[in-house]
């Protein structure tokens, strides 16, 4: 009966942005044109997975499987634009996690960020860690971007950060050196370097990136 009555009131309450995406009663969708462009441009992408965390709702069946299934065919490596796009979502708390989160599950993040594809479902042994590699650190992400709401010191100290999107960088990036002969901390520290390269930061983005990852 849920069902039957969420189809009814669908076209009510739903609405488009723009000409590409849906929003739905329970769903974040793309249009025709939206599902062409979602296949080979990853703007367009984390266009769609912005709204999707902004919206708290969670892609619909047709572009969730449009999304893996496209993934494979992306190059390897984003281009210099997505980086500069998604290093600015960085910046936005209430949405950081759950954009991370998708993208990852989907497939992207690791072209975004190339140190992540090491890490993907990487088992840790040690009492401190009960989540892989991959998803300890997206759950690091998150756990910060939770502090923007706290009433408290922690609360205060958190947003009071000049550019989140350099904390935010560092604890994704803060134990991608697992799995490698060498001390985590040491390796961590030329994923640090290479990835601030990558996205092109500043002098002193870089050296704060580096300083807290390693």
């Amino acid at each position: 009966a849920g069902g039957a009555v969420s189809r009814v009131l669908e076209p009510i309450f739903s609405r488009s942005v723009g000409a590409d995406f849906r929003v739905t009663i329970n769903t974040v969708g793309v249009t025709t044109t939206g599902l062409a462009k979602i296949k080979h441009d990853m703007i367009e992408i984390l266009r769609l997975v912005e709204l999707a965390a902004e919206e708290k709702k969670p892609l619909d069946q047709q572009t969730y499987s449009a999304l893996l299934l496209a993934a494979p065919d992306f190059p390897e490596e984003a281009t210099d634009e997505v980086r500069r796009h998604f290093y600015n979502i960085l910046a936005t708390p209430h949405i950081v996690g759950g954009v991370l989160g998708l993208l990852h599950e989907l497939g992207y993040l690791e072209k975004i960020v190339p140190a992540m594809r090491h890490v993907r479902c990487l088992l840790q042994f040690n009492q401190y860690h009960k989540y892989t590699v991959d998803e300890h650190s997206l759950r690091a992400v998150s756990e910060a971007a939770s502090f923007a709401s706290r009433e408290d010191r922690l609360g205060n100290a958190y947003r009071e950060v000049a550019d989140k999107r350099v904390l935010h960088l560092a604890l994704l990036l803060h134990d991608l050196g697992k799995g490698y002969e060498e001390d985590h901390s040491e390796v961590g520290k030329r994923i640090a370097e290479e990835t601030a390269k990558l996205f092109q930061l500043d002098e002193r983005s870089t050296d704060d990136l580096v300083f807290l990852v390693h």
